[in-house]
C-alpha cells in the first residue's frame, strides 16, 4: 500500500472526476427539467390560443351615447363623432345600476358603455352593456 504524495494525488483525481461526473448529471437533470417546462409551457400556451382562452383579455370598453336603435342592436356615437355598430345577442347582459333591464330599455340618446369585442364586420358583440343614469 502506498502512503505518500502519490497516493494522495490519485485520490484526488478519482475525487475530481467523480465530482465533474455528479456535475454533469446534475446539470443534464436540470436542462431537462428547464426543457420540459418550456415544452408544456409552450403548449398550453398554443391550446389556449386555439380554444380562445385568451379571448376575454382583448374584449374593448366602448362608451358613447345611442345615436339608433336597430332591429339587432344599436348605434353608438362617441366622443369623437365616431359611430359604431353594437349587435346584442342572446347572452349579452343589459344593466342599469344593480338592476339587469330588458332590450327595452335603451333609448335613442341614452348613454352607454358597451364591454365586448369586433367581430369579421367591424361590428361590437356586446357581452354587458351598462346604461347610465339620465342628469
Amino acid at each position: 500500500m502506498k502512503n505518500g504524495p502519490e497516493s494522495k494525488q490519485n485520490s484526488d483525481e478519482k475525487n475530481k472526476k467523480r465530482n465533474r461526473s455528479v456535475l454533469k448529471r446534475v446539470i443534464f437533470v436540470l436542462a431537462g427539467l428547464v426543457f420540459a417546462v418550456l415544452t408544456i409551457n409552450a403548449v398550453m400556451f398554443a391550446a389556449g390560443i386555439k380554444t380562445g382562452f385568451f379571448h376575454r383579455w382583448v374584449e374593448g370598453q366602448y362608451f358613447g351615447k345611442i345615436a339608433e336603435i336597430q332591429a339587432e342592436g344599436f348605434i353608438i356615437r362617441d366622443q369623437e363623432g365616431e359611430e359604431k355598430s353594437v349587435l346584442i345577442r342572446k347572452d349579452t347582459r343589459i344593466r342599469r345600476g344593480r338592476q339587469t333591464v330588458a332590450e327595452e330599455a335603451l333609448e335613442v340618446g341614452s348613454y352607454v358603455i358597451v364591454v365586448g369585442s369586433s367581430n369579421d364586420s367591424k361590428q361590437i358583440e356586446a357581452r354587458v352593456i351598462r346604461i347610465f343614469a339620465d342628469d
